[in-house]
């Protein structure tokens, strides 16, 4: 019998159905064929932006989770600190092979991954910069951390 490899997917955005962006639904479309090939997928989100953008401030407040199950298990945080404070406790009992994680939050995922000591793989859909300020929030220099084993990019 195979053992499926598994991965963890971290995305302190929304996905679909909540996403707002063109990014996170090519993602679950991308985590659907990833399952569909047999790897275990658990993708943990964060619905906040999506909430703040409809004007659902109280959910953004509430404690609360929950998940969907289509093609592969998903968990829904109401706030990015919710999303965060439960990261490193899911990936621990999961103990995914694979982190896969996009734009942000790297210095986190960096964290959670002591714990998890398995291979990161980061997509980046899409970097701006502008003279001013770039959207990521972290140094680029993170990118050659050790446990960053591949870099996905499609963008500009």
């Amino acid at each position: 019998m195979d053992i499926k490899k598994k991965i963890l997917f971290c995305n302190s955005n929304s996905i679909y159905p909540f996403a707002l962006s063109g990014a996170e639904i090519t993602m679950f479309d991308f985590l659907d064929i990833l399952t569909e090939a047999g790897y275990d997928i658990l993708s943990i989100n964060c619905c906040e932006r999506y909430n703040l953008y409809h004007k659902y401030y109280e959910k953004v407040n509430d404690d609360g989770h929950f998940v969907v199950y289509q093609k592969f298990k998903q968990f829904f945080f109401d706030s990015r600190d919710k999303f965060w404070e439960n990261a490193e406790k899911i990936a621990k009992s999961y103990m995914p092979d694979i982190i896969f994680t996009q734009l942000n939050g790297l210095k986190k995922i960096m964290e959670i991954n002591r714990t998890c000591k398995c291979k990161i793989i980061y997509f980046f859909h899409s970097y701006i910069k502008t003279n001013q300020s770039s959207v990521l929030d972290f140094d680029v220099n993170l990118l050659r951390n050790e446990g960053i084993k591949k870099i996905i990019c499609i963008s500009e």
